[in-house]
């Protein structure tokens, strides 16, 4: 009880905001979490990680399972100067997501979409899908 209590205080002085009635496990991140907003009722299991240099928003009555990867930047292959960007990433209310699954950069999972376990989203998913595997 006193460690969550703890976790969520350093979790919001690292600018993350936080709704009501979250549980949350051990999150790793890069970047800070200063873009980082998170809904009411959301569960985030452990070994999540974090690249917030996009933003990451997750909404209401969300489960996110352990091991998932939210990868707001990453690198355009074909810069020569190899430079970071960002896109924000956005989950919308009641998506599931399951173990080990990697969110890219700019994605955006509609409302009640679940997704897979090990599954790697590199684009939109649309309200109420099921992705399994690469998207």
């Amino acid at each position: 009880m006193l460690r969550d209590v703890f976790h969520k205080f350093y979790l919001r002085f690292q600018g993350v905001v936080l709704g009501e009635n979250v549980k949350i496990g051990k999150i790793r991140f890069k970047n800070g979490l200063r873009k980082t907003k998170i809904g009411n009722r959301v569960v985030i299991g452990n070994n999540v990680f974090i690249r917030d240099l996009g933003g990451v928003v997750i909404g209401d009555d969300c489960y996110i399972d352990d091991n998932v990867m939210f990868l707001s930047a990453s690198h355009d292959p074909s810069d020569e100067a190899w430079r970071i960007f960002g896109k924000e990433i956005v989950v919308e209310d009641g998506v599931y997501i399951g173990w080990g699954a990697i969110i890219l950069p700019g994605v955006t999972i509609s409302k009640g979409a679940r997704i897979e376990p090990k599954s790697i989203v590199r684009k939109s998913v649309l309200s109420e899908s099921v992705i399994v595997g690469e998207h």
